[in-house]
């Protein structure tokens, strides 16, 4: 059997993997420390706080100018600072705005901001 005919691996289900994600989601979630998990969403909460209603690329900029100037012990991915959105958001301190964003390569994109 090839590995291109192999079935697809499935592992447990948890609240942020889907059961057919690759391994290497497993590991990347397995490997998030609570310390780190708890900053990421404290820095999505500052930075809505301090600046305002914000859309995920921007609250990504935000941090990476954070960080670079020693106001963030962890530099965080994109992907990382929008789970942590959305998990601030499911949990009630964060919610969508009527506000409109418009990305680099003109989309749209959702404005957030604190509850």
């Amino acid at each position: 059997m090839s590995v291109d005919t192999l079935p697809p691996m499935v592992f447990p289900h948890t609240a942020d993997t889907r059961p057919t994600n690759p391994i290497t989601s497993h590991e990347a979630r397995d490997s998030i420390s609570v310390e780190a998990l708890a900053e990421s969403q404290a820095e999505v909460l500052a930075i809505l706080r301090i600046y305002g209603p914000q859309a995920d690329h921007d609250v990504l900029a935000l941090h990476e100018a954070r960080f670079a100037g020693g106001q963030a012990r962890f530099k965080l991915s994109g992907q990382r600072l929008r789970t942590a959105r959305h998990e601030l958001t499911e949990l009630g301190y964060v919610v969508q705005t009527n506000g409109v964003a418009r990305t680099e390569s003109g989309r749209r994109a959702n404005v957030w901001g604190v509850a």
